[in-house]
């Protein structure tokens, strides 16, 4: 039930981000006369969440905390651009920052709002649909059913499908993240049919990154709930599964590690103990690029060691806030664990899921809020 300054307003407002969120990748997916949904809903997740401020409703202590360090780490990034002089690009980097503010919505929201229950259901029907989907195009693509050249043509002009070099049609699309996320949802809750088809997704894109994470993140799970036995038999399939992944797709996989190696050399390279301390800041080009694949060390490269004291402090924030929750620090784990291998922490569904899960992560307590 909600309270008379939340309405069904803000129920459907929610249903239509998760949704968009989980389901829309990296946010190109739905496009409204050329403008992508995610940002006409941010905008209006913004709107009202300046509305509800104004009346009053408070925010939790540790929303406070998230927001402050997300503030003071977009403005260091940004100061850095501008008195080094490679501000033509930061607001690249800030752009995707900015979805921090709807924790301060979510954070509302929670006070009448079950944000967890919520999420999960969005995210196992979003899941299940995106693995059976992807399953059975493989499966089609096999038997000559579906052409690869044809799936090439209509899904990979768009940034959102990764196709893999001499696959025959095998790619990985964004929002797979949230099939990841899916399979920690269902392992957690025993249905094992479920999360085999979300890893079966998973292992048939071809992301090794992706699966190790999961596979980390099953065992830590597994660890928690004190089902050490089963982590030892996980973790003897799943290694000799990695093994497996690595060794099929050592050559479709080669060209994406000699990228990392060279964005690597490049830093090493180019950036003095100096750049390293403080950074360069956001614009800063990697090999002439602006995004790469490992987070930190793109991060570290722009906002030197600041950055590492952000990731630290948002890690450790979440984790104790989500505590009484597994599935959620599993899930805060997985997202800090695959940026090692894929650029997911720093984008609107790394920021939402962490957000979502913070908001959730404790009741109201009235002697604790910062704002009345």
């Amino acid at each position: 039930m909600t309270s008379r300054r939340l309405s069904g307003f803000d129920v459907f407002l929610l249903f239509f981000v998760t949704f968009e969120m989980v389901l829309g990748g990296g946010g190109r997916v739905f496009v409204i006369a050329e403008i992508p949904l995610r940002q006409m809903l941010f905008l209006i997740v913004l709107l009202r969440t300046l509305y509800l401020t104004a009346l009053g409703l408070c925010i939790k202590k540790s929303t406070l905390y998230f927001v402050f360090a997300f503030v003071l780490f977009i403005l260091y990034g940004v100061f850095l651009s501008v008195i080094i002089g490679s501000s033509e690009n930061w607001m690249f980097d800030v752009q995707p920052l900015l979805y921090f503010i709807v924790v301060v919505w979510l954070s509302m929201l929670s006070k009448e709002i079950e944000l967890l229950h919520f999420f999960q259901k969005i995210l196992a029907w979003s899941a299940f649909f995106m693995s059976i989907t992807y399953v059975m195009y493989f499966v089609c693509m096999t038997l000559g059913v579906v052409s690869s050249g044809i799936a090439y043509h209509t899904l990979g002009s768009s940034s959102e499908f990764i196709f893999r070099p001499d696959s025959d049609g095998m790619f990985f699309y964004k929002g797979f993240f949230f099939v990841a996320i899916g399979a920690l949802f269902f392992f957690h809750r025993s249905n094992y049919a479920l999360f085999l088809l979300c890893l079966s997704a998973i292992v048939l894109s071809g992301s090794r990154g992706v699966f190790l994470s999961v596979l980390i993140c099953i065992e830590l799970l597994l660890l928690l709930e004190r089902r050490y036995f089963l982590a030892s038999i996980i973790a003897a399939v799943g290694v000799t599964a990695l093994i497996g992944m690595f060794s099929f797709f050592s050559a479709r996989g080669g060209e994406s590690n000699a990228v990392r190696v060279a964005d690597f050399d490049f830093l090493y390279e180019n950036l003095s103990l100096f750049d390293f301390v403080f950074g360069k800041g956001f614009g800063y080009l990697i090999s002439g690029r602006e995004r790469i694949e490992v987070v930190y060390l793109e991060m570290l490269a722009k906002c030197g060691i600041f950055s590492v004291l952000f990731f630290a402090f948002i890690f450790f924030l979440c984790v104790k806030c989500c505590r009484n929750s597994n599935f959620s620090v599993v899930s805060i784990v997985f997202v800090f664990c695959v940026s090692f291998t894929n650029p997911f922490l720093l984008t609107p569904m790394g920021i939402f899921l962490i957000s979502i899960l913070l908001a959730a992560s404790a009741k109201y307590k009235f002697n604790r809020l910062l704002f009345k």
